[in-house]
């Protein structure tokens, strides 16, 4: 295993959403984006999602409630019906807003100015406006000073762009109650309050810790197409050993780079998911409670896609280290992952004045996606010269993430939507100095399940 230690943390992609109803539901979307009945133009990036007329709506992220009507209680599949739509605007905060559309009027307790978390109920599904039928009408869109804005594009947790004809089921099921208290603490992907999974390719696996697993195909692309994040807060701060599980079947990865974000700092570490089976120890990390702190595993390890080798997603255990002193270097050897790298430079022979080997030079680390050089392979984590590889790299990505921040309405427009009422911060990042910036990929992969 190879430990990286870099100075900032990575923020967060988004806004991914969670679904806008109940934890558990299953809802279909009757029009995606792009939609030929009414989503071009300012509304290009919205959403109708069929849901039986009184469904309780939950705010897809939270903000602050900016603007909302409750007065109507008219609507028609009639374009005379437009300026009757109900609506409630929630501000997230970053420049965008959501826009829930169609309400039942007098359906929501809020007002304008209110606090709102992801999953609190904000009104219920009406027929108000021009609309064909009982639906929602939910875009992210940009804050214009009107309710109406130009939408932008978003996707969802486990479910990314959904498009129409697809069902979504909600993991919208509150806040992750997942602590590090001095103890031990697991956290299982099954969990969906504490495990996000970025963007849709994903597949179960009736294997793990818990006899279950996700997991995803490798890919040597520069950015990731899906990611997963376990989450959690700091009652107890202080060094905790951070281990994962690696299932026997299903994880076939060689190049498994998992971020550990901590205390300030993102700290790498390379598991050959192949070889290397149960638990595996990832270090030692001081956790302060003092931000975002979570760890993350993205697909682009550096393998081809074609080969369809599976990167498996299991539980991640948290332990408190007894008598450490809040630096991650439980053993005092200068040394806090024991990696045999003590200042997290790529150079275990610190002190040395050999300290510039650059990332991917034969000799010296690989990347953070296990790519080298042409004329090297990454072995063990470490570039080797490969006299047989007449100049190819072994492939692999400058880097494993993207940054966490995707991003819809002025005067009234009507949607004309037709329903089924069915069921229902980025920069680049210089190893141990700075940010590493990366987009979401929204590919589309084919891959059999």
């Amino acid at each position: 295993m190879l430990a990286l230690a870099v100075a900032a943390s990575i923020v967060a992609a988004g806004p991914v959403l969670e679904a806008p109803w109940s934890c558990g539901q299953t809802f279909s979307c009757t029009q995606g984006n792009g939609g030929a009945t009414s989503h071009t133009g300012t509304a290009q990036y919205a959403w109708d999602f069929g849901m039986p007329l009184g469904t309780d709506i939950k705010a897809a992220r939270g903000g602050t409630v900016l603007l909302m009507k409750m007065n109507s209680y008219s609507g028609g599949c009639d374009q005379a019906y437009a300026n009757d739509a109900n609506y409630v605007l929630i501000d997230h905060g970053d420049g965008t807003a959501g826009l829930y559309l169609h309400v039942e009027g007098g359906s929501s307790t809020l007002s304008v100015g209110d606090p709102v978390a992801a999953g609190d109920t904000i009104a219920r599904v009406g027929l108000t406006g021009w609309t064909c039928g009982p639906h929602l009408h939910f875009q992210v869109q940009q804050i214009c000073g009107s309710w109406w804005c130009q939408s932008v594009p978003a996707e969802f947790f486990a479910a990314g762009t959904i498009t129409n004809g697809e069902q979504m089921v909600s993991e919208n099921c509150g806040p992750c109650t997942a602590t590090l208290a001095g103890g031990e603490t697991v956290i299982s992907e099954s969990e969906v309050q504490c495990f996000d999974r970025l963007t849709k390719w994903w597949w179960d696996a009736g294997e793990g810790l818990d006899g279950h697993h996700w997991f995803t195909y490798a890919t040597e692309a520069g950015e990731p197409a899906t990611i997963g994040r376990w989450r959690f807060s700091v009652d107890t701060p202080g060094d905790y050993d951070v281990e994962v599980h690696i299932p026997g079947g299903n994880a076939n990865a060689t190049g498994a780079s998992y971020a550990i974000h901590h205390a300030g700092l993102v700290d790498w570490v390379a598991v050959d998911q192949s070889a290397q089976k149960g638990w595996q120890w990832l270090g030692t990390f001081e956790f302060d409670g003092g931000g975002d702190e979570f760890v993350e595993l993205p697909d682009n390890t550096g393998e081809p896609e074609a080969q369809l080798i599976p990167l498996a997603f299991d539980s991640v255990r948290f332990t408190y280290v007894a008598g450490g002193d809040g630096d991650g270097d439980p053993s005092g050897d200068g040394d806090p992952t024991g990696d045999g790298d003590p200042t997290g430079d790529g150079d275990p022979t610190a002190g040395d004045g050999d300290d510039d080997c650059p990332l991917g030079q034969a000799g010296c680390m690989c990347t953070m996606g296990g790519g080298c050089d042409p004329g090297a392979i990454c072995i063990s984590g470490w570039c080797t010269p490969d006299g047989s590889s007449e100049g190819e790299s072994d492939g692999g990505s400058e880097g494993p993430f993207a940054d966490d921040g995707l991003g819809d309405r002025g005067q009234a427009q009507g949607c004309a939507c037709a329903s089924d009422p069915g069921r229902g911060d980025a920069g680049p990042l210089a190893l141990g100095l700075a940010l590493l910036g990366f987009a979401w990929s929204t590919r589309r992969r084919s891959i059999a399940a």
